[in-house]
């Protein structure tokens, strides 16, 4: 039988693949040259300055945006945690009215293996994504460079960038 995975590696797992995503997040956010998507940004950002004549629009728009980013990442989050328990659940409800073989464990077993298997291979693409430095590992260095690309925009709008960080707060915990 195989080791218990232990509650350490499964945190160490999670916290790896958040900084990749979220520097992944940072290198597609922050292109040099004015994308098309940033174009839309700065047009929402001027239409809700003019309706709101200044008055927290940056805010209001940021917030909005944050929270339901952070709401819905909380809802998939729970979703697809509901859907493996229950997946395990029923397995072993199934097995334990002998509905399912201990063959048929060991096939599903397998499928799920080369399933973790094929998603490992694809992390090293993503790391390669995120190292920005291009020196193989995702330092602190590669953070600052991502960082570095985005506080422009940050510095240009921070109330949209502030209202941004509190919406994906607030819609994450409420969510």
């Amino acid at each position: 039988p195989d080791p218990p995975v232990t509650s350490g590696r499964i945190s160490r797992c999670r916290m790896r693949l958040l900084r990749v995503l979220l520097l992944c997040g940072c290198l597609l956010a922050s292109e040099a040259e004015e994308t098309a998507v940033e174009r839309k940004a700065e047009k929402l950002l001027q239409r809700a300055l003019q309706i709101t004549k200044g008055r927290g629009g940056e805010a209001a728009v940021g917030f909005g945006c944050g929270f339901a980013a952070g709401f819905a990442c909380k809802q998939v989050q729970a979703m697809a945690t509901k859907a493996v328990f229950a997946a395990g659940i029923l397995t072993a409800g199934a097995y334990y009215k002998g509905y399912l073989k201990d063959e048929q464990l060991d096939q599903f077993k397998s499928k799920v293996e080369g399933a973790v298997e094929d998603a490992t291979a694809m992390l090293p693409r993503f790391l390669k994504l995120a190292d920005i430095d291009g020196d193989d590992k995702i330092t602190a260095a590669d953070g600052k460079m991502a960082l570095s690309k985005v506080a422009p925009f940050a510095q240009k709008h921070a109330g949209f960038s502030g209202g941004l960080a509190g919406g994906l707060l607030a819609g994450y915990q409420i969510g």
